[in-house]
């Protein structure tokens, strides 16, 4: 079967956007369990096996604070602060993040969220 293409509803439309005039997710989300499997990537490269799908079904069916806070704790983790007993990331450990899971992340987040969110959308915000 071709792939379906995937379609905010208005709703969605506009919490997106809400979203993204905030800066970030709302604190819940209602997800919409209507996205064909064949919307959700599963070739998502990590340099250190990190798996991504989870990532993209909760970005693909609208869970955006989920998605949010895996995003958060995958930091945390590729960081290597996790290790260190801490919840966050230093800037000065950011340099310690794969490149190519940066990448996917910053991929999946910009797909789905239709250009609203990503590294790339922040760094334009910031400029």
């Amino acid at each position: 079967a071709a792939a379906s293409p995937l379609f905010m509803s208005e709703a969605a439309t506009a919490e997106s956007t809400a979203m993204a005039d905030a800066g970030k997710p709302p604190a819940e989300s209602d997800a919409d369990s209507n996205v064909a499997d064949d919307t959700i990537p599963t070739k998502l490269p990590s340099d250190v096996g990190m798996d991504y799908v989870p990532l993209a079904t909760m970005l693909a069916t609208g869970q955006w604070a989920e998605a949010d806070q895996f995003t958060r704790d995958a930091l945390i983790v590729l960081a290597g602060s996790k290790e260190k007993g801490r919840t966050f990331v230093y800037w000065t450990e950011v340099k310690r993040i794969p490149s190519t899971d940066l990448a996917t992340i910053e991929r999946l987040w910009t797909k789905f969220s239709k250009g609203k969110f990503g590294y790339s959308v922040q760094k334009k915000k910031w400029r």
